[in-house]
């Protein structure tokens, strides 16, 4: 206990923790990260009741699971360095074997494993179930029972994924280490009570057939556990968004809907990342509207037959059938309608009445057949004619059939197509197997539209069709026969049987990415089906036993992701309405992100949308695109790479037609990326300006210092290139002659090249004297200027303002303070910002107050300390320095080096104090010199601040008309 405790003290005296690594659980864990939460506070917390690695040195769950001396309810890490030295415990597994067999031990219980070998396996016995699922079934997305969906606990817990175990594993081990809430729960009473009226009953049982199976109360499911496997109690409400959104209540344990509902709607939390209106339901045309259509019955040469099953459904049927014969086809087509023994009387003299006008064919059964037999009726009157099945709840546009069949055309191996749609298993748009029940910005007209143009011939091998819209070939469908009546029944599962067997032919299926149809899905044969999908389910493995294994590889691969990603692109240029500009730059906080931003809202305010295109955020080729304000729903932007979709970035470019492209920093890409890039933006119209906000094109490191702390004065190519071999930070590197020479084109190709300071022109002028730069100093205006009195008490209190890293004097600065403790000295270091060597400047006495959120919260702690003295230790030639700025406007004279845009500056203010750069390499003598600072004369030479502004942006700034 006294150990533990002494630990503890440790921590809170900020020595830190032995296995406890701050950039690893940030980077492992980015939603602590998002939500701003100190990564030793969440985890001493909430990190490892929720098995979260301190470390990559130690394993949180195979610790707990591996020593029977910690305690369900102890944090293993604490219990580790209170016990490492009075006997042996292991903190990682040496293997992944050992890893397996510890989570079998721990799952055993609760594997259903003839549920898993039904399901995944084909029935196989010669296969040991459990580690099938914990080797590779979870990766592949197979649940280990019918009520725990591997994927809906994997969106719900993403932070399980770093522990590299089965989230069945995850689930169980966490569960006993779940913490008792702070506060008392509400009773489940209560809970219940809260939640019955927006619950949505309907929804819960067909988005999870486990739990209608089971004939289980849906509600009380969800209370109980349904929540905490990501599963959704409406359409509008997203478990896992809403727990992605808000670390908060995830960390509280909260059922995530019961908080929406009692605070959350009224803090405004979003209760999903779309909106809160549905699709418009579908309503039958008045009458009047059917006098102007063309019909499709018995059409001469006709080369499709569409056919349309209908059972229920008025609006959505009549709605259906009107689209289909109001949309003009170059392809004649027929429109073939059964009629299934409807049980709604106004349907069928609905039907009767269109029937009797010529409209289209029309079939009625004497008796009730099912939507199988249904279709093979129709399909038996079809002659040699290929065929479009489509639902009496789906809603085509434009030349859809057209687009069908020039798929068709184009390679006669294809047996069936289906379109994209909002509600389509596989072939779901925006986000792939999904119900994407909420409405877009853009209507289904507009969405096949867009798909029609930024898709266009595009397709993709899928195993199976989905039989809500699906074109099959005739010359297929005569080879190997229709749906299969006996083995499907009233319907589930026979499209996707059709399928397998013309694969089976030598035949592919594909999906048409030129194509969105609306589906409103459960309508017509959807009651009727649902009963016999469990045992449709069963007939269609039997019949192949690896159609699961080809969905879930189908899944794992996503061959539809870039046709989704260009339709999210195409709808978001699309929804820009007024003039655009395109930001290019890095996702690190700073200088180079606060000029963005005040540009961006100065466009905005000029009446432009900008779009700020952040590079290499998790890799070197990804890029994610943001818009300033409201935004659209774009989920399949989030895995948008360069290496992978060059071309549709380039065709981004030209379908949002930017005016201005304004390229910040290509810092982040890999080589690769950033050449690709380039062409890219040299490519687009019309032209594009760069601003020099670091050294990228001469140094890879992008600010001229060396891994060692060094500023390398003497740049030449052999220097480079040694400093390249040595660097184990960058990797792979181009070669220094190649950056310099291709970075050079680029730059003479641009509009104009904008310097922050003469310094950073000159610098760039002297490698390339081709190039013209433009004197463009950046703008700040802080919320409120200081003007405080000179400070009069010792000892000397010297701010050091941002994010101090290794080439903006992280490594000078601990060598001061080791310096001014060593020698006593009256001065003081603090820290208004963070470093990269927190914990050893904090055993030298410097404190840090951690990122301030704004210039405001800067200002203030500025003011709050009262310095004596700004001082920035960087030894790079910066090309501006907004924390500078923040120091002027503070009233606290600043202490600079004679290096760049720091030193320009002040000569022209003739304020504060330049410094000889020599002294960073002395630091008792730069500590001297700092206590020989004449503190009365530097605060008489303040003067007003100001800053260079901008009146009209667009004009003064671009030069572009406005």
């Amino acid at each position: 206990m006294l150990r533990r405790l002494a630990i503890m003290i440790g921590v809170r005296l900020g020595r830190g923790l032995p296995h406890f690594d701050a950039e690893y659980y940030a980077a492992a864990y980015p939603d602590v990260a998002a939500a701003g939460i100190d990564p030793l506070a969440h985890f001493l917390r909430h990190g490892w009741r929720e098995g979260r690695n301190p470390s990559w040195s130690f394993h949180t769950l195979y610790y707990r699971d591996e020593n029977p001396s910690c305690g369900r309810r102890e944090n293993p890490l604490l219990h580790y360095l209170a016990n490492k030295h009075a006997q042996p415990l292991r903190v990682f597994p040496e293997t992944e074997e050992e890893l397996i067999e510890l989570q079998k031990r721990v799952v055993a219980g609760h594997f259903d494993e003839d549920f898993y070998r039904l399901k995944y396996l084909g029935g196989a016995l010669d296969c040991d179930a459990l580690d099938h699922y914990l080797r590779s079934g979870w990766r592949l997305g197979f649940d280990p029972s019918a009520d725990f969906s591997t994927n809906n606990y994997l969106d719900a817990n993403s932070h399980a994924r770093a522990a590299k175990v089965s989230p069945l594993y995850h689930h169980v081990a966490t569960r006993s280490m779940a913490a008792q809430a702070p506060r008392v729960a509400p009773a489940r009473a209560n809970i219940a009570a809260a939640l019955a009226p927006e619950f949505d009953a309907g929804f819960y049982l067909r988005a999870n057939p486990d739990v209608a199976a089971q004939k289980l109360d849906p509600l009380a499911h969800y209370i109980e556990r349904g929540w905490r496997e990501g599963r959704d109690p409406s359409a509008v409400f997203w478990t896992s968004y809403y727990l992605s959104s808000n670390p908060d209540v995830r960390a509280a344990g909260e059922n995530p809907f019961h908080h929406y509902i009692t605070r959350g709607r009224g803090e405004g939390r979003k209760p999903n990342p779309v909106g809160a209106l549905a699709w418009p339901k579908p309503t039958a045309p008045a009458a009047q509207e059917w006098n102007g259509v063309r019909p499709a019955r018995q059409v001469a040469n006709a080369e499709v037959d569409v056919i349309v099953p209908v059972y229920r459904g008025y609006d959505e049927t009549l709605a259906s059938l009107h689209a289909v014969l109001a949309h003009a086809q170059q392809t004649p087509f027929n429109l073939v309608v059964v009629n299934d023994r409807s049980p709604e009387p106004a349907l069928t003299d609905a039907l009767r009445d269109l029937s009797s006008r010529g409209l289209f064919d029309y079939l009625e059964n004497e008796e009730n057949l099912g939507f199988v037999r249904s279709v093979n009726k129709a399909l038996e009157r079809r002659g040699s004619r290929d065929v479009v099945i489509l639902n009496s709840d789906a809603i085509v546009h434009g030349d859809w059939i057209d687009r069908l069949l020039a798929h068709a055309r184009s390679d006669a191996r294809i047996a069936t197509i289906t379109p994209f749609s909002n509600n389509a298993t596989i072939c779901s748009y925006p986000v792939s197997n999904r119900d994407n029940m909420l409405a877009l910005e853009a209507s289904p007209a507009e969405l096949d539209d867009f798909a029609k143009a930024c898709n266009v011939g595009a397709r993709s091998v899928a195993p199976t069709g989905v039989g809500f819209c699906m074109y099959m070939r005739g010359a297929v469908i005569d080879a190997i026969g229709g749906f299969d009546a006996e083995a499907f029944g009233h319907g589930y599962g026979e499209e996707c049987d059709f399928c397998r067997r013309a694969a089976e032919a030598g035949h592919v299926n594909v999906i048409a990415h030129d194509v969105f149809v609306y589906h409103a899905g459960q309508v017509s044969f959807a009651e009727r089906a649902k009963t016999e999908r469990a045992a449709n389910q069963r007939a269609l493995a039997d019949k192949h036993p690896d159609y699961p294994m080809r969905v879930a590889l189908y899944i794992r691969a996503d061959p539809a992701l870039e046709a989704r990603i260009r339709l999210d692109l195409y709808r978001l240029a699309k929804s820009l309405r007024r003039r655009v500009a395109v930001m290019v730059t890095h996702a690190i906080r700073g200088g180079v992100a606060t000029h963005v931003d005040d540009l961006a809202k100065r466009l905005d305010d000029e009446g432009f949308d900008v779009l700020l295109m952040k590079l290499g955020a998790s890799r070197g080729d990804d890029i994610t695109i943001e818009t300033r304000g409201a935004s659209i729903y774009a989920p399949s932007l989030a895995a948008l790479s360069i290496a992978r979709h060059a071309r549709t970035i380039e065709d981004f470019f030209a379908w949002a037609r930017p005016e201005i492209i304004h390229v910040h920093s290509f810092v982040g890409l890999d080589w690769p990326s950033t050449l690709s890039l380039m062409s890219i933006i040299e490519r687009a119209a019309p032209g594009y300006f760069c601003t020099l906000h670091d050294y990228t094109a001469l140094c890879h490191r992008h600010h001229l210092v060396t891994p060692q702390g060094d500023y390398c004065a003497e740049r030449r190519i052999d220097i480079c290139r040694a400093c390249v071999a040595a660097d184990k930070e960058h990797a792979p590197i181009v070669d220094p002659a190649e950056r310099e020479a291709r970075y050079g084109a680029f730059y003479e190709k641009a509009k104009s090249i904008f310097a922050p300071s003469r310094d950073a022109a000159a610098r760039l002028a002297h490698a390339y004297p081709n190039v013209r730069t433009e004197l463009r100093p950046h703008v700040y205006a802080p919320p409120a200027l200081r003007e405080p009195e000179p400070p009069i008490d010792a000892p000397l209190r010297i701010a050091v303002i941002g994010a101090i890293t290794l080439h903006k004097g992280a490594r000078l600065l601990h060598a001061l303070a080791l310096d001014a403790r060593r020698r006593d000295l009256p001065l003081r270091y603090r820290i208004i910002g963070s470093s990269v060597l927190k914990s050893e400047l904090e055993d030298e006495g410097v404190v840090e107050t951690g990122h301030y959120p704004s210039e405001d919260a800067g200002l203030a702690l500025v003011e709050q300390w009262r310095p004596h003295f700004a001082f920035f230790p960087s030894i790079w030639p910066e090309t501006f320095c907004y924390t500078l700025s923040l120091a002027l406007a503070a009233g606290v004279p600043p202490v600079v080096f004679d290096i760049g845009a720091p030193a320009e500056r002040l000569r022209e203010l003739d304020q504060g104090q330049i410094l000889d750069l020599a002294l960073a390499e002395t630091p008792a003598a730069l500590n001297d010199a700092i206590l020989a600072l004449p503190v009365d004369a530097l605060w008489k030479k303040r003067g007003p601040y100001t800053s260079r502004s901008y009146p009209r942006l667009v004009e003064d700034y671009y030069g572009v008309r406005a």
